[in-house]
């Protein structure tokens, strides 16, 4: 797969808003399949990106390599509780997907 060199596509960054089992995961394919270079659960867990929103440290989400790498970004942090308001004042020419699922259908799908 060749990867898209085009600095707009890292520059400005799509997030995914949407919970885990909602679909993310084939928006993240998509884009990957796409040539864009897509941070999934695994780079946000091994960047601890969850934990440093828990403790409001945002900035060490984006000076990460691999957030400043990364065009995409689907799965945690980026759903969680007001997060969107900080990602759209500090990246205004972002782009945000939102993804949504019967609420009964999702609850079943993560018993």
């Amino acid at each position: 797969m060749k990867q898209n060199k085009n600095k707009a596509a890292i520059k400005n960054k799509i997030f995914c808003l949407s919970m885990q089992r909602t679909g993310t995961t084939s928006v993240g394919t998509f884009f990957k399949e796409h040539g864009y270079a897509v941070a999934d659960w695994p780079v946000s867990r091994d960047n601890l990106w969850s934990w440093k929103w828990e403790n409001g440290n945002f900035e060490g989400i984006f000076n990460s390599k691999d957030f400043k790498r990364n065009g995409v970004f689907e799965d945690d942090p980026w759903w969680l509780p007001e997060f969107y308001k900080v990602l759209y004042h500090r990246f205004p020419k972002a782009k945000f997907v939102l993804l949504e699922r019967d609420p009964d259908a999702w609850f079943k799908s993560m018993v």
